[in-house]
């Protein structure tokens, strides 16, 4: 079954979120990044990505002749309309790692939001919560997840406490901190809360975003610099002087760095 040509601005998403899960699934950096970006790249082509069909794939700027052939299978193998099949195909060539009973439940991007965007709509209703928002593999649109991350910014305490109260209601196995609370709820899908006070939302949400790489990096630049970046400020090291940022644009720019979308940190 060879894809429709009306189908390919359809197929040029679904080849990208493959790429993404074979990249999430790779030990090796390097191989991980490149899968990464040739999902970007394939993702940016939409409905010109049939004009490579068959056999001209690795005539796209950046896409190898391994990653080149992964992408001639998947639509040889007439599963570019379902991810399932394609995940099972992969998982049996080896390219994505095999989850044994009684390992962590990865489940599709699409059926994580729908779990945990009413978790967000509930957490905002309490009086002295300032925002809320999704951030981990959630928001970087890994294809696939294993848990969530909220983060919730508040200047208030009893807020604090009114959150892990709902959560303790909510979910299961719950269990609460001044600055983290988790919980598992529907499909045995563990939610992490992260709280910070609304002047350290900006590096809050970038740390947390991840990836740990991306964190790694951005840290790396910041030391360069006479600077250390943390979860929460940014601090002039020679001047023992902290700063705070409301939001991750202001990190980037004060690091004098172009800002780098959630799904491009790796």
């Amino acid at each position: 079954m060879f894809p429709e040509e009306e189908d390919w601005k359809m197929n040029s998403v679904f080849a990208a979120n493959q790429l993404r899960l074979i990249g999430s699934d790779q030990d090796n950096p390097y191989k991980k990044r490149a899968f990464l970006l040739a999902a970007n790249t394939v993702e940016g082509l939409g409905e010109r990505l049939g004009s490579y069909f068959p056999d001209k794939f690795n005539q796209i700027n950046g896409i190898g002749e391994s990653i080149a052939q992964v992408l001639k299978d998947l639509f040889f193998n007439g599963i570019s309309v379902r991810a399932e099949v394609a995940r099972l195909d992969l998982e049996k060539r080896g390219l994505i790692k095999h989850k044994k009973s009684g390992d962590i439940i990865r489940r599709p991007l699409i059926d994580a939001k729908s779990l945990i965007l009413p978790l967000l709509d509930g957490i905002q209703l309490f009086d002295g919560v300032l925002k809320t928002e999704v951030a981990g593999s959630i928001r970087r649109e890994m294809p696939y997840v294993a848990d969530a991350d909220i983060l919730v910014a508040t200047n208030d305490a009893r807020a604090r406490r009114l959150v892990c109260e709902w959560l303790y209601e909510s979910g299961k196995n719950a269990i609460a901190g001044d600055e983290q609370a988790s919980a598992i709820f529907d499909n045995d899908f563990q939610v992490d809360i992260h709280f910070c006070t609304n002047a350290e939302y900006g590096c809050h949400l970038l740390h947390f975003t991840g990836s740990k790489e991306h964190n790694i990096k951005m840290r790396g630049i910041a030391k360069s610099r006479g600077l250390k970046l943390n979860q929460r400020n940014i601090e002039i090291v020679e001047r023992g002087k902290v700063i705070f940022f409301k939001t991750e644009e202001d990190v980037f720019s004060f690091l004098d760095m172009e800002y780098i979308l959630p799904k491009e940190r790796f």
